[in-house]
């Protein structure tokens, strides 16, 4: 599925990770290799707005900061503050209930997920596709 991807010029891909520091730091490999790969995406990382002042330091991509979902109407708050992104690919990096939860409020062509090893709280159920290169053991 990267290689038809690939042709496409200006893709916008959406990274969610928003929060848990050391699972932020660790995507950031992810993302900067997905720019070196990859220099004609569009990449937003959606992450919790606590992380956001690292990352702009730490990362040449788009940031797009949010408050991590706590009830529903900070989903529909989240909804609002990313309405003017309409990704091509969303890489749903994080599978914690509360953060599925947000996907079906992301507009987004083509979600993938992590690979079943490391689904939890029914991350299948909110993503088109699995990537089983990525997250396995």
């Amino acid at each position: 599925m990267i290689s038809s991807c690939e042709r496409k010029k200006n893709l916008v891909v959406g990274v969610v990770k928003l929060s848990a520091m050391g699972d932020v730091i660790w995507t950031i490999p992810l993302v900067r290799s997905l720019m070196q790969h990859f220099p004609q995406w569009n990449i937003v990382w959606i992450v919790d707005e606590f992380y956001a002042p690292l990352l702009r330091r730490s990362i040449q991509c788009k940031i797009a900061s949010v408050k991590r979902p706590k009830g529903l109407r900070s989903y529909f708050q989240i909804r609002k503050k990313l309405k003017h992104y309409h990704f091509d690919l969303l890489l749903c990096a994080q599978t914690s209930l509360r953060i599925n939860l947000l996907y079906p409020f992301i507009r987004a062509k083509n979600k993938w997920g992590l690979n079943p090893e490391r689904h939890r709280d029914g991350h299948a159920l909110f993503v088109h596709a699995i990537c089983k290169g990525i997250g396995g053991r």
